[in-house]
């Protein structure tokens, strides 16, 4: 099977706030590239359109199916990674008011979680889980998604430490190509 994801258009950041799961919009931006990942997802011919639920990533997956005329399916699963009392709040505020749960997050995201949210072994954990449940008949799978379970499924396909899930960048509208019965990887 043949797996492509997809990260969602820009998102507005009028200031710099701790967004996983916080619902927000697109940033103007973002808005006019909808035409041009829509034409770029196209090309791909997905027989099945997976997606987040979250209108950053909602709004391309119905582009895309409208387009392909294929039902997309939204599920919370293939949200980004889950903040818990961080969402929508600044990272300044953050860092100043939590400033020793911070320090632990930051000296080890992958297993320390923000009080009432997921490490980042737990969004791996979910990303796979997810992975796992594609129907395995399906040949050309398009996910929809965000950058967190792109590093998270990454890692994985290329049997890389979780901490070093941030040394490649995830662009927005950005394609990542895996196989689910190999090992092949690749960006773009």
């Amino acid at each position: 099977m043949r797996l492509t994801f997809m990260r969602h258009p820009a998102v507005e950041f009028a200031t710099r706030r701790c967004i996983g799961q916080t619902d927000i919009d697109l940033s103007t931006a973002g808005k006019s590239t909808l035409k041009s990942l829509t034409e770029k997802a196209c090309h791909l011919f997905p027989d099945h359109l997976l997606s987040s639920d979250l209108k950053r990533c909602r709004l391309l997956a119905e582009r895309i199916a409208d387009r392909l005329r294929i039902k997309p399916v939204f599920d919370p699963i293939w949200r980004e990674l889950d903040f818990g009392f961080w969402e929508n709040r600044t990272w300044d505020a953050i860092q100043h008011e939590e400033a020793k749960a911070f320090s632990e997050w930051v000296a080890d995201f992958v297993t320390t979680p923000a009080p009432g949210g997921e490490s980042f072994s737990q969004l791996q954990h979910r990303t796979l889980t997810a992975i796992s449940s594609i129907d395995p008949i399906s040949s050309n799978v398009l996910v929809v998604t965000h950058a967190g379970v792109i590093r998270a499924a990454y890692s994985a396909f290329a049997n890389l430490p979780l901490s070093r899930a941030f040394d490649y960048n995830i662009p927005y509208g950005g394609l990542f190509h895996f196989r689910k019965d190999g090992p092949c990887i690749c960006g773009g």
